[in-house]
């Protein structure tokens, strides 16, 4: 597909059914910054600070993820809710703004180490 902003702007939900992060994690990220809910098993979620029922909806079984992206399908104001919150992670946690926040926290955090 060339550009993947047409596919989420028709995307109700974004699934991810895999039970790791490693290889889907940036598209889990995109699709949140593109103001899609997201649906995955917890393990997808790793190391990023989400809540299940705010951020996403995540589970440990094939059969939990099918419940939620019924229940998303559903419901389209919690689905909002859902994607607006995610957006709004994505924005503050991973945009390049917040991205070069903390690496210069980190940096400022080493100079200091390494000056005394």
């Amino acid at each position: 597909m060339d550009k993947l902003s047409s596919a989420y702007a028709g995307a109700a939900i974004s699934v991810a059914p895999l039970n790791k992060s490693a290889g889907i994690l940036n598209k889990t990220i995109e699709s949140m910054a593109a103001g899609v809910a997201v649906v995955g098993f917890s393990g997808v979620f790793e190391g990023m600070p989400v809540q299940s029922g705010v951020h996403c909806l995540s589970g440990d079984s094939y059969r939990e993820l099918g419940a939620h992206i019924a229940t998303l399908l559903g419901n389209n104001d919690l689905r909002q809710l859902i994607a607006s919150n995610g957006r709004r992670l994505a924005e503050q946690q991973y945009a390049w703004p917040a991205k070069a926040r903390q690496y210069e926290a980190m940096y400022e955090g080493a100079k200091e180490l390494a000056l005394g």
